[in-house]
């Protein structure tokens, strides 16, 4: 069993650590890694998504209900908990508080959740629209929270708050609909209840990006956590205990 692990898990962290070596050496420059983001959010990961809901039959999209509403709860639950003992405790600023709760309650789906589901279970459609779906949970049903909050601080500090914040969400919600790394499981979707089957031409072409999805994505967290300071706190210890135990206790 414990070799079974070991093996999933081996070459998630061998290709995280040539990542952070690759940032610590100054091979990538780690202060800006908008490339490679680009890379993995716009074009790889939305492939690899797509492709796995677009040939997932309708039935088999709709059974994923319950995963939607326990990811749902799991993350509501902490961002309101996180960001009550953010503000209340902490004392820390909305914005502070807001993005620290993000942090905290929206676990990292598109860089992490592939890569481990397809070690752990295999690489096949189902692992693939589970993270689809978590994307598109976190993404439509909790980042536009930590942004209203945020849109609404700034236009309190430039005076240009009118009427209610709530006003704002269905823009925000937008905002997040439309990036590539959501629009592309929700085309798949879409396009799988309407039963339109994707010609093998197409399915062909992009497969490609979505095989390299898996190590970009973990390559790029390497290198992303190479330019961080580790950095130990009551805060940091709070938001550890909660995403490692108390999380995963309420999913």
């Amino acid at each position: 069993m414990i070799y079974i692990i070991v093996h999933a898990l081996a070459p998630i962290f061998v290709i995280m650590l040539l990542g952070f070596w690759a940032g610590k050496a100054g091979m990538v420059n780690n202060k800006d890694v908008s490339l490679l983001n680009i890379f993995v959010m716009d074009f790889a990961l939305p492939a690899a998504l797509f492709s796995a809901t677009v040939q997932t039959p309708w039935p088999g999209i709709v059974a994923q209900w319950p995963l939607i509403v326990v990811l749902t709860g799991a993350m509501w639950i902490t961002y309101a908990g996180i960001y009550f003992a953010a503000t209340k405790i902490f004392k820390k600023s909305p914005q502070d508080a807001a993005v620290l709760t993000l942090t905290v309650a929206l676990p990292n789906y598109a860089a992490l959740g592939l890569p481990i589901l397809a070690s752990v279970l295999g690489e096949n459609p189902t692992t693939s629209l589970s993270v689809a779906v978590s994307i598109a949970c976190g993404s439509v049903l909790l980042t536009p929270l930590c942004l209203l909050i945020l849109e609404r601080e700034k236009a309190f500090a430039a005076g240009t708050a009118h009427g209610s914040t709530l006003t704002m969400l269905p823009i925000l919600m937008w905002r997040s609909v439309k990036k590539p790394i959501v629009m592309g499981p929700l085309i798949g979707v879409v396009l799988s209840a309407l039963g339109v089957k994707m010609p093998d031409l197409v399915l062909a072409a992009i497969k490609p990006l979505g095989l390299a999805a898996t190590a970009a994505a973990l390559f790029l967290t390497g290198v992303i956590l190479s330019a961080r300071k580790l950095k130990l706190n009551a805060v940091v210890g709070v938001g550890t205990i909660t995403k490692l135990l108390i999380q995963p206790f309420i999913a």
